[in-house]
């Protein structure tokens, strides 16, 4: 008898557990669904479908996105629907459950904001006359161009995306597949209408793209411009505070910006200028040149570099980066990388956003001006 009591006791304690996890696991499946695939989608490196390309290029260039425009086009296509290949709710018909349709999954009803009828463009190939679909794929494309440009592309990519999909961690995703696509070389067309491809130099044995010789390194601080990819010898650090007070533990898409060679003691953000004293939150594509993965990071640190006598590879190093950014590159330690700065520092709500990440400090606790790379 008491066995069956503690079975039943056992019975009223689990059951309401197992509806909590069930119901949980729910709400999960069908976040996962409103992110248009987001969950689990990685991106390859290559793999853009070759009758996709001049679509992302041509939508790009309508909408002046510049040269990053279809790649950028073409992560939101691979993460909202797999080029057109997802069979979730919404792509081919219907609704998400998040209001939103067709293979760049947007929004077509209150629920999420009536954005197509605000933003809807027909292609160039469709018939004249012809409305607007969004289940087709061109027409979805050059809406999307039309709508990120609305949304301040290709001058604030970080906020024109974000304003596409409010989520911090698709704003990553998407630069990130981005960044995979624009290595390989879809990037913008060029006056007599070809792809016009990444930097040219010296190519690596099993590199993706072109490593200039180290020769040209100017072993001191160097002018980074937007768009423009340079080689930097690059190193581990495990700060926990940025410069700026960022809380390192949780904004680990962050680099540091090293000085060229100062004491930790002296490391100030005036001489930290070995990147191309770059504002705070400015973005960088950072790429492996031996595997062609890439992530988007973002200076919230500076830190004490390695003296000019020190180089990798014979270049000097130049960034610290995160555990995290480390994983993603697929590297462990130091490692000679391919540095792009973006359009940046991110503006509006990105910006805010990822301000407000930082760890809350007691007002008598100074924010340090400098926090030394390892």
């Amino acid at each position: 008898m008491r066995r069956l009591w503690l079975f039943a006791l056992a019975l009223t304690i689990l059951l309401p557990l197992l509806a909590v996890v069930l119901a949980l696991s729910a709400v999960s499946a069908s976040q996962a669904q409103c992110a248009g695939g987001l969950a689990g989608a990685g991106g390859p490196v290559g793999g853009v479908p070759t009758t996709d390309i001049p679509i992302f290029q041509g939508a790009a260039a309508e909408f002046a996105l510049g040269d990053r425009g279809p790649s950028i086009l073409a992560a939101i296509n691979y993460v909202e629907s797999t080029f057109d290949t997802s069979a979730l709710p919404g792509v081919h018909s219907g609704t998400n459950p998040a209001g939103a349709a067709g293979p760049m999954q947007i929004g077509v009803d209150g629920q999420a904001g009536d954005t197509w009828d605000t933003i809807k463009v027909s292609a160039p190939a469709d018939p004249p006359g012809q409305p607007p679909n969004v289940y087709d794929e061109a027409d979805a494309v050059y809406s999307a161009a039309h709508y990120l440009q609305v949304s301040g592309a290709p001058g604030d990519w970080p906020g024109a995306i974000f304003t596409y999909n409010h989520s911090s961690a698709y704003v990553q995703q998407v630069l990130s597949v981005a960044a995979g696509y624009y290595t390989q070389g879809l990037t913008g067309q060029s006056s007599t209408g070809s792809a016009t491809t990444v930097s040219a130099g010296a190519v690596t044995t099993g590199s993706p793209f072109p490593v200039p010789p180290a020769s040209g390194d100017p072993a001191g601080p160097i002018t980074l411009a937007q768009g423009q990819p340079t080689i930097v010898a690059a190193t581990l650090f495990t700060a926990h505070t940025g410069a700026w007070g960022d809380d390192l533990t949780v904004a680990t898409d962050s680099y540091a910006e090293l000085s060229p060679g100062s004491p930790s003691s002296r490391v100030t953000k005036q001489n930290a200028t070995m990147l191309g004293d770059l504002p705070y939150l400015t973005p960088v594509q950072v790429t492996n040149p031996h595997n062609g993965r890439s992530v988007i990071l973002y200076k919230r640190d500076i830190g004490a570099g390695q003296p000019l006598s020190k180089t990798l590879d014979g270049y000097h190093y130049r960034i610290d980066l995160t555990a995290w950014a480390e994983q993603q590159l697929g590297l462990s330690g130091s490692a000679l990388l391919q540095a792009t700065r973006l359009d940046g520092p991110p503006t509006g709500r990105v910006a805010d956003r990822r301000a407000r990440t930082r760890r809350s400090r007691p007002a008598s606790t100074p924010t340090p001006s400098a926090t030394p790379a390892t």
